[in-house]
């Protein structure tokens, strides 16, 4: 888990700000 765009915390490397 990285931080992305700071909302991929509940997913796996992918930043749930994209979807």
């Amino acid at each position: 888990n990285h931080i992305d765009s700071g909302a991929d915390i509940s997913v796996s490397c992918v930043p749930m700000d994209e979807t």
